[in-house]
C-alpha cells in the first residue's frame, strides 16, 4: 500500500510464509528489544501508553490506507487472517479459509465475536465492507483488491453507471459462512485476507460513514474511547469483551498527532510520548545516541521508487528511463541525506522477501554517470522543464528529491528542474488519474508478504505510470495459478525482469523501521509491515 508520505493499496504468495523472521531481525548492533522488567512488581495491563505520530486522515478500513491510519486500524479491527512473527498465515477473525481449486474459497467466521457496540461479527459484516469498497462510485482506494472477485466488472464499468451494487462472487451461506468466487485462480488469497483494509464493518458504519471515519467501531482488542477528540488524537482503550486471539496487555494507547514526523520525534525525545514509530532518517543518528538500547532499527518491507509518467512522450524511450536510473547516486543519497538508515535498492522488492534477488536490476541501478549521459544523448534526451512531483511530508523526503534533481542536472545535463508538492490526498488523486506533472516519488509497503503485491500495483490497468505490462502480466497470472506457490516464484522473477528491463519505475532505496521508546514500556515489536504490535506493549511504570 502506499505508505504516507512515507505512501499504505492491490491481490500474493504463500512462499512468503518464511519471511518475517528475516524482516524482524535487528540491523544495528544496538537494535535491542528491551525485555519486561519482571522485578518491577507491576502487573501487565494496568497502564496506558502513548505514541507520537501525524494525523492519519481517517480510520475506516478499506477507505483509509495511509500507513499512519492502518497502524491505528490494526489495533481497532481484526481481519480474517494475520501473518505471525514467523511469517505463517494464522486465523484471526476466521476459523478457516479453504479451497480446492484456488477459485472458490470457503471462509468460516469464528462465532462469538462482537463489535465494540455489541453487534455480532458475521459473514455479512465482511460482505458489507467489501461491497462498499468494490463499488466504483464510492472511490475507496482498496477497490482494486476485489478486481478478481466475480461480478467486479458490473460495479466498475469502463463507462456508464454500474449495473449492480454488490459483488456476485460473495455469497453468505449462514451467519458464519462466506463463499468467495474468483474469476481466476489466486493461490495467495489467505494472505490477502490479512490486510487490515479488508476488516469487517458493523451495520452502524453505514448510518453515517463520515462520522464513523472519525470514531470507528471495530472488533479488535482496542476500541476508541467514547469522548476522544479524533481531530487531535486517537485515544484507544482496551476492549474488555474482546474474544479474539490477541488481547491487549495494556489498558490503552493514545496516538497524539503532530504536524510533522520531526515534531512527533521531538515529543518522544522530550519523554512526553512513550513510542515514536517513524523516526525521520536524518534524525536516526541522534536517536541512536539518546535512546541507546531503546532505539530499534528493523528491516521493513517499504521500498521507494521514482515513477516515470509514460504518457509524457519525453519518457517514451526506454534508454531515457535507464539513463535516469544510472544517473542517481543511491549510495551517496542514502548515506549523506537519509542518515544511513535506508539501503540503496537494486531490485523491485525489499531484501529478504521470498522471490527477491539482490542486484536483479543489474547495471541499470548502478551509479554510472558517464554511461548515463551517453545513453541519454543517444536516445535523444529531452528539452523543457523537468518537474519532480512528491507529497508534503517530512523534510528528509524533500532533501532526498532535491539530491535526485541535482544528480539528474549534473549527470544528464538537464538545465531546468523544478519541484511540485501536494497534500497527500490531492497527491494520490493526481497519480490515480495519471496527471503527474513529471517523475514522481512513491513508496510501497507490502499489504501481504508477497512479491506479487509489489508487481500487481505496478502492472494493473490504470497503474500510476501508465505502463502496459504485457508479458509481465502474463507471468504474474501464471504464478498465481500454480498449486504450489513456491513453484510460482520463477514466474514472478520473470515478471520483475520485464519491469526492470523496461524501467517504467526507478528503484531508489528500501527503508528500515526506525523506532524508539521510553523506559516505561516494554515488548515494543514491529512487524514486517512496519506496524507496531499494539496489543503486545506492556507498561511497567
Amino acid at each position: 500500500m502506499p505508505h504516507l508520505p512515507p505512501a499504505r493499496i492491490r491481490p500474493l504468495i504463500a512462499a512468503a510464509l518464511a519471511l518475517a523472521l528475516l524482516f524482524l531481525a535487528p540491523l544495528a548492533t544496538n537494535s535491542v528489544t528491551v525485555q519486561a522488567d519482571t522485578s518491577s512488581g507491576i502487573a501487565s495491563g494496568d497502564r496506558t501508553y502513548s505514541i507520537a505520530t501525524v494525523n492519519p486522515g481517517g480510520l475506516t478500513p478499506g477507505r483509509s490506507v495511509q500507513a499512519y491510519s492502518v497502524e491505528i486500524i490494526s489495533g481497532l479491527f481484526d481481519s480474517l487472517t494475520a501473518i505471525d512473527p514467523s511469517g505463517q498465515v494464522v486465523m484471526r477473525a476466521a476459523e478457516s479459509v479453504t479451497s480446492r481449486d484456488q477459485i472458490s474459497w470457503i471462509i468460516k467466521v469464528r462465532p462469538g465475536q462482537f463489535f465494540h457496540n455489541g453487534e455480532a461479527v458475521t459473514a455479512q459484516s465482511f460482505v458489507d465492507a467489501w461491497n462498499a469498497a468494490a463499488y466504483g462510485p464510492n472511490e475507496w482506494p482498496t477497490n482494486a483488491y476485489f478486481r478478481n472477485v466475480a461480478g467486479y466488472a458490473a460495479l466498475n464499468p469502463p463507462s456508464g453507471a454500474p449495473t449492480a451494487t454488490t459483488l456476485a462472487g460473495l455469497q453468505v451461506g449462514d451467519d458464519y459462512t462466506l463463499q468467495v468466487t474468483l474469476t481466476e485462480p489466486f493461490n495467495q488469497f489467505p494472505q490477502l485476507l490479512s490486510y487490515p483494509g479488508l476488516a469487517p464493518l458493523p451495520e452502524a458504519a453505514f448510518a453515517d460513514l463520515e462520522a464513523f471515519d472519525q470514531h470507528p467501531i471495530g472488533n479488535g482488542p482496542f476500541k476508541v474511547k467514547d469522548d476522544t477528540d479524533t481531530e487531535q488524537r486517537a485515544e484507544l482503550v482496551r476492549f474488555e469483551e474482546y474474544a479474539g486471539p490477541r488481547p491487549a496487555r495494556s489498558e490503552g494507547v493514545t496516538f497524539t498527532y503532530f504536524p510533522t514526523l520531526a515534531d512527533a520525534y521531538a515529543d518522544a525525545r522530550s519523554g512526553s510520548s512513550d513510542i515514536m514509530l517513524h523516526i525521520p532518517p536524518d534524525l536516526a543518528a541522534e536517536a541512536r545516541q539518546i535512546f541507546g538500547d531503546r532505539y530499534q532499527e528493523t528491516r521493513s518491507a517499504v521500498v521507494e521508487y521514482l515513477g516515470l509518467p509514460l504518457r509524457d512522450e519525453r519518457f517514451a524511450q526506454r534508454d531515457v528511463r535507464r539513463a535516469i536510473s544510472m544517473a542517481i547516486d543511491r549510495d551517496r543519497i542514502t548515506a549523506e541525506v537519509l542518515g544511513g538508515a535506508y539501503d540503496p535498492l537494486r531490485s523491485l522488492f525489499p531484501p529478504g522477501l521470498p522471490g527477491a534477488r539482490a542486484g536483479s536490476c543489474e547495471m541499470y541501478c548502478e551509479y554510472n554517470p558517464d554511461l548515463a549521459r551517453a545513453m541519454f544523448g543517444q536516445a535523444g534526451g529531452f528539452e523543457g522543464t523537468l518537474t519532480l512531483f512528491y507529497p508534503e511530508g517530512d523534510d528528509s523526503y524533500d532533501r532526498a528529491m532535491h539530491e535526485v534533481a541535482a544528480d539528474l542536472q549534473r549527470n544528464l545535463g538537464l538545465e531546468d528542474v523544478q519541484f511540485e508538492r501536494a497534500e497527500p490526498a490531492d497527491y494520490f488523486t493526481t497519480l490515480g488519474t495519471q496527471a503527474s506533472p513529471g517523475p514522481f516519488r512513491f513508496n510501497w509497503v507490502m499489504d501481504y508478504p508477497s512479491v506479487e503485491n509489489y508487481l500487481a500495483q505496478l502492472a494493473r490497468p490504470g497503474n500510476w505510470v501508465g505502463y502496459e505490462a504485457g508479458t509481465a502480466q502474463d507471468y504474474i497470472g501464471k504464478a498465481a495459478e500454480v498449486a504450489d506457490p513456491v513453484k510460482g516464484l520463477p514466474y514472478y522473477q520473470l515478471a520483475e525482469a520485464e519491469f526492470l528491463n523496461d524501467m517504467p519505475v526507478v528503484p531508489l532505496w528500501s527503508w528500515r523501521a526506525l523506532t524508539c521508546h521510553s523506559a516505561r514500556v516494554t515488548d515494543v515489536h514491529t512487524d514486517p509491515f512496519a506496524n507496531l504490535r499494539l496489543e503486545e506493549v506492556q507498561v511497567t511504570s
